[in-house]
């Protein structure tokens, strides 16, 4: 045991129940410590380490902001998530047009490609044309400037969301001038699956699928796909799941029951509980 006197730090700590991908029940003890990087000296321990976070932080409003940090009470993960809340610099301070980040751990890599501000310009008859990049100095990484977001113009009586980002920019259906012109561009994408004039207007919202995975190095929501589609039923609750089935089919209506029956959750894939950018 520690001394009350002791100057030994308190350690983050907490315990949760959970489960398996084989469904077994466990405890899972989580530990939170923290660390100093400092450029070109050894990482150290920080004096304080930072508090377990029992649910999502956003940057702002939760409805209109992306995930700062994603809560720590997960008890089990198939996978490590590293990410970065940070911003892109341009070399040596001087404002640059474009430039490449990369973020590296070990055999691994993830390069970004960030522009500086642009926009849309609408052309008839003819794609869009791409403004060129306002030269910056820093712009912070997060999915609020990757490609994606709501379009409302091509049909506004069906205002539509991109399905892996609707905080994004640069999603827009119909080449119309009302949802082209000055429409802000993404400044963070993938340097091998760039948006291009060709390729801005998806045409129809079936094909949303054919646009780039927006990009980034922060947390990933869970709303968004593909990792909205990795939600389940947990392993060891599917037998209790099918006798609630059961037992809410005799309040559905006669006619609707076949479909009810075939309608199934489908079993949790514990992918979706690793949060970090792919």
């Amino acid at each position: 045991m520690i001394p009350p006197n002791s100057n030994e730090r308190k350690i983050q700590k907490i315990i949760l129940p959970g489960q398996t991908p084989e469904g077994e029940h466990i405890l899972s003890v989580l530990v939170k410590r923290s660390y100093e990087i400092i450029p070109g000296k050894p990482c150290i321990r920080s004096e304080v380490d930072q508090k377990l976070i029992s649910g999502d932080v956003h940057y702002g409003d939760p409805m209109s902001s992306s995930v700062k940090f994603e809560t720590d009470y997960i008890p089990f993960k198939i996978a490590t998530d590293v990410v970065l809340n940070g911003k892109a610099y341009a070399p040596k301070g001087k404002p640059a047009e474009v430039v490449d980040v990369s973020l590296t751990i070990g055999r691994f890599q993830k390069v970004l490609r960030v522009f500086g501000d642009r926009v849309c310009h609408y052309r008839e008859k003819g794609d869009p044309i791409f403004s060129e990049p306002i030269p910056f100095e820093t712009i912070e990484i997060r999915y609020e400037r990757a490609y994606g977001g709501v379009d409302i113009y091509s049909k506004p009586d069906l205002p539509c969301a991109y399905a892996r980002n609707h905080l994004g920019r640069g999603f827009v259906i119909s080449n119309h001038k009302k949802s082209i012109e000055n429409l802000p561009l993404p400044n963070i994408e993938d340097p091998e699956d760039l948006i291009t004039p060709e390729r801005l207007c998806v045409g129809h919202f079936i094909y949303w699928e054919r646009q780039p995975m927006p990009q980034g190095l922060g947390w990933f929501s869970k709303y968004w796909q593909p990792r909205a589609s990795y939600a389940g039923v947990m392993p060891a609750d599917r037998r209790i799941e099918q006798e609630l089935r059961k037992a809410y089919a005799k309040v559905v209506p006669l006619e609707q029951r076949d479909l009810y029956g075939e309608t199934q959750f489908r079993d949790m894939d514990f992918r979706f509980f690793n949060g970090a950018s792919q």
